[in-house]
Formats: structure tokens, C-alpha cells, sequence
């Protein structure tokens, strides 16, 4: 015999509220521990200069995980004087992504961090450099913000070890489908 409970609606409230506390904990404390670096880097290469002075220049990174998937990290540094960083794995069985797959092979925070690493490499050689600006990919039913929530959390820890403390705006474009994520260092 299945015995049932029945569950209040302020019951159910109180469960989602210790899920959602529980939730927050433990993400601020894996990206915490991450932000240190402990997470590792992959070995990556760049296939073009680290110094960007002008709108418009541009460089890439590649690197390739353990499970073998080839990752492009893009670098552009926009009139603002902000720099667009964009990634994407190359291709998975010889098929190539425009959209942004979700592969899960739990290689995420090391994958972050090579990126992370790679953003301060060129903050390094271009101190003119205001902020940096990103757009979240988009998954099935939202905008980008699950992934996005990693990125601030994962990016603002990692740049606050090098004395950059930065701002988030954000920009929802509804029409175009998009957020557009802008932070400042301050």
C-alpha cells in the first residue's frame, strides 16, 4: 500500500525556500573554492596577439578538454572599450556548433576557468580595457539565466583575486531573444 501525504501550500513553500537556501550555499561554495583556481586550467593557445588597443581587434583561443571536445574562445574589443568574449565548442563528431549544446561531461568549472584565464591574460596586457561584456546562451525555457548565473558567479570571484571588483548591467533585447550581459570594473 502507497501511503500519500498531503502537503500545504504553505508547506510547499517552506520546502522550495530551504531547496532554494540549500541551492545558494552550496553554489556560492563550489564557486568560491573555483575562484581560487583549484579547478585547473586546460592547456590552450592563441591564435593571435594578447594585446588589443583598438575597437575592433580581435583574438581566439582554443583548447580541447579531457573528453576531447575543441572549445573557441573569441575576444573583441568593442568601441566602449569593453572587451565581448564569446565561446563555443567547435564541433562534436565532426558536426559544427553555431548554437551552444549542453554536453554535459562535467567539465564546466575547469572549462570556465581556462576561459576566465584567457580573459586575464588579455586584461593583463590591456589595462585600457573598461569591463567586459558576454551574452548568455539561451536553453530551452529561458534567456540565458542559468548558465549566466554561473558565469557572474564564477567571472566575479576569479576577477576579485585580481583586484578587478566589477558591476553587472543587464540588457534584455525580448524582440531579438537575448540578454546582454555588461560588467564594469569599478
Amino acid at each position: 500500500m502507497i501511503k500519500r501525504f498531503i502537503i500545504t501550500e504553505e508547506e510547499k513553500k517552506r520546502i522550495l525556500n530551504l531547496y532554494n537556501l540549500t541551492y545558494n550555499i552550496i553554489s556560492e561554495s563550489l564557486i568560491l573554492e573555483l575562484g581560487d583556481g583549484s579547478a585547473g586550467t586546460y592547456d590552450y593557445t592563441f591564435l593571435g596577439s594578447t594585446t588589443l588597443l583598438n575597437p575592433n581587434d580581435k583574438t581566439k583561443v582554443e583548447f580541447t578538454t579531457d573528453s576531447n571536445l575543441n572549445y573557441y574562445v573569441s575576444l573583441e574589443l568593442k568601441g566602449n572599450m569593453h572587451l565581448f568574449v564569446d565561446f563555443n565548442i567547435i564541433q562534436i563528431n565532426n558536426k559544427s556548433y553555431e548554437d551552444y549544446p549542453i554536453v554535459n561531461r562535467g567539465e564546466i568549472f575547469k572549462v570556465m576557468s581556462t576561459i576566465s584565464d584567457v580573459v586575464i591574460k588579455v586584461l593583463e596586457s590591456n589595462p585600457n580595457i573598461k569591463g567586459i561584456t558576454y551574452i548568455p546562451a539561451e536553453k530551452e525555457n529561458d534567456l540565458g539565466e542559468g548558465r549566466d548565473r554561473i558565469y557572474k558567479l564564477f567571472i566575479k570571484n576569479f576577477l576579485n583575486k585580481t583586484g578587478k571588483d566589477v558591476v553587472f548591467d543587464e540588457k534584455y533585447y525580448p524582440n531579438m531573444g537575448f540578454k546582454h550581459v555588461i560588467m564594469t570594473f569599478k
